[in-house]
């Protein structure tokens, strides 16, 4: 097994590119785990990521809950006749 140090290459994941490329590396956190390193195509310099990380999704309200501030200040005697373009 090749000893990791500063200056040498490895594969990881870059944010900016979003792939997982040859990085050289600028700081080592451990002997054996690297703390920051360069991306070889983007030239960004940024923590270790092995892998992407995926963020959780935030789950939206949805239209109901985007609708019902504005459902409440039309009073239902002053709301617009629906008008369809389908035979009923």
């Amino acid at each position: 097994m090749v000893k990791l140090s500063a200056g040498n290459e490895v594969l990881a994941y870059c944010g900016k590119c979003k792939l997982k490329l040859a990085h050289t590396i600028v700081v080592m956190k451990t002997d054996e785990i690297p703390d920051k390193v360069k991306c070889n195509t983007c030239k960004s310099t940024h923590a270790f990521k092995e892998n992407a990380t995926r963020r959780r999704a935030v789950a939206s309200k949805g239209k109901a809950a985007f609708f019902a501030p504005l459902i409440l200040i039309l009073p239902s005697s002053e709301a617009p006749p629906i008008i369809r373009n389908e035979p009923i």
